[in-house]
């Protein structure tokens, strides 16, 4: 029954929404058991001011006073919120994009304060992260990225372990292969997939030299 709760939110968000209240439930469970704001932030690889957010803690008491902030507060709101960024230029206000730089891997990118409170990540991060857990998933660690991650059509540098073959694909090219490593691949294709390709050709019951063979006995 309908009681208008979702009446105008697209499935989309309810489904979001749904999976929010799930991870809020995760959350106070484990503070029950008495885990910290930070392991769980990192159990659960989540950011903090998301988190905080959520929870219902206000990270940034003077958000009135947001649009007017300077360089050296937004620098210090980031620091004591444990931000993943590090501020690099172009800061003018909360809802301005600036430079940012990921304290992970040391990639720059452009995005608003008001974002990055709100769980905006490093795209080479979060893309790389996405690539690595296909891989895992699907290829149980055979491959490994050696570069850095761009976009899912460009071309990024991986490695074989099995082979040893170093191989230059983009994400997306890889999501839509068998096996990516190409010269893998090839091998395996021109291997006998059935026991029937492994008997000679001559002994085969459909050859016409065995059909000739058995009409003379």
């Amino acid at each position: 029954m309908n009681d208008g709760l979702w009446d105008g939110i697209s499935k989309k968000e309810i489904q979001k929404n749904i999976e929010k209240e799930k991870i809020i439930s995760t959350i106070r469970k484990l503070q029950e058991n008495g885990k910290k704001s930070g392991d769980i932030c990192k159990e659960l690889d989540l950011n903090p001011a998301t988190y905080k957010r959520w929870m219902g803690i206000d990270i940034f008491p003077d958000s009135k006073k947001t649009l007017k902030w300077t360089v050296e507060e937004a620098v210090r709101q980031v620091e004591e919120n444990a931000l993943p960024v590090e501020l690099i230029s172009g800061f003018i206000n909360n809802k301005t994009a600036a430079v940012w730089k990921c304290k992970k891997c040391g990639t720059q990118f452009k995005a608003t304060l008001l974002g990055i409170r709100n769980g905006t990540k490093c795209y080479q991060c979060k893309g790389r992260k996405k690539v690595e857990e296909y891989l895992e998933k699907n290829f149980l660690g055979e491959y490994e990225i050696q570069s850095m991650y761009v976009a899912s059509g460009t071309d990024m540098k991986f490695k074989h372990l099995t082979c040893g073959r170093e191989f230059m694909r983009t994400p997306h090219s890889i999501k839509r292969s068998i096996v990516p490593c190409l010269e893998c691949g090839k091998m395996q294709s021109t291997q006998p997939s059935l026991i029937f390709d492994l008997i000679p050709v001559g002994m085969r019951v459909d050859s016409p030299l065995f059909i000739v063979i058995s009409d003379g006995a």
